[in-house]
């Protein structure tokens, strides 16, 4: 296993990590607007499959909130 990190995921992958954790579904619009709103996105991978990802938004201020952490379940521990 080699996780690697980056700072953007496709709409295709961030409904699979949902759909793995229970979540509800939402539109590529909705998914896509909050993925660009966010002011932190990081996902992991494993070789060309995302395992993970965590997202924040912020006020840019003094606010901020973890909106999502969503892993696959073979790669929770």
């Amino acid at each position: 296993m080699n996780i690697t990190y980056t700072n953007s995921i496709s709409f295709e992958d961030y409904t699979k990590l949902r759909d793995s954790d229970g979540w509800p579904k939402i539109c590529k619009e909705q998914a896509e607007a909050g993925l660009n709103g966010s002011r932190f996105l990081i996902a992991a991978k494993d070789g060309e499959n995302t395992v993970g990802v965590a997202r924040i938004v912020s006020d840019g201020g003094y606010i901020a909130y973890l909106a999502d952490v969503l892993v696959l379940p073979e790669y929770q521990r």
